[in-house]
């Protein structure tokens, strides 16, 4: 029975290792326009930074995202840099540029299955994504 449990309490505590990471991110943006004429297809382009923060010993951890650019388009962007933090926390910046078909409020954004569980303001979080725009 004692052999039951410690088998049980291990397959739980691994479940939830692979499982959860993302606690925080941000999507930031600035114009890269290489040309002052309207009609040039550079005056549209765009560079993201988006900076996630995750629990460091986490299997799921995430070399590259897809982006949805709010334009019916998607592309994967890779990450520049992790950075491991004091308390398991990792600091992740991925960098993108795109290049917009026309002049329009788009919202750019990016899903992950693995939110952390435990969010106090999140009823049952780690079966929520973690979504940010």
């Amino acid at each position: 029975m004692k052999r039951l449990f410690i088998i049980v309490s291990l397959f739980f505590l691994a479940t939830s290792a692979y499982a959860t990471h993302m606690r925080a991110g941000e999507i930031t943006y600035k114009w890269i326009n290489t040309s002052s004429d309207p009609n040039n297809p550079t005056y549209l382009t765009y560079e993201i930074t988006i900076v996630t923060y995750t629990y460091t010993p986490s299997l799921a951890d995430r070399p590259e995202y897809d982006i949805s650019w709010g334009d019916g388009t998607t592309s994967t962007i890779y990450r520049n840099e992790k950075i491991n933090l004091p308390d398991s926390i990792s600091r992740n910046t991925y960098i993108g540029q795109h290049t917009f078909p026309g002049p329009y409020t788009y919202i750019i954004s990016l899903e992950d299955p693995n939110r952390n569980g435990g969010v106090f303001n999140i009823p049952n979080s780690i079966n929520v994504p973690f979504y940010i725009q």
